[in-house]
């Protein structure tokens, strides 16, 4: 099962965990593991009142990511 990586769950401090990740719609870099989103544990500093994104796996960062060659129609 893939991981994602560098990610701190804020509720329970799993770093790199495995499964669903949720994250905040509105806090900047707010995440939870599923298991404390399903046990509703959150941080004292965040509003349960904010919607949260699943984000079921992990996705790959842009880094390996191939540009396009393109030719300008413009001389």
């Amino acid at each position: 099962m893939p991981v994602h990586k560098d990610v701190l769950c804020d509720s329970c401090g799993a770093m790199n965990f495995a499964g669903l990740r949720y994250r905040c719609e509105i806090c900047i870099d707010y995440d939870l593991c599923g298991a404390c989103y399903d046990n509703d544990k959150e941080s004292l500093q965040h509003s349960k009142s904010h919607s949260m994104k699943c984000i079921p796996e992990p996705t790959p960062r842009r880094v390996s990511s191939k540009r396009a060659i393109t030719k300008s129609f413009f001389v």
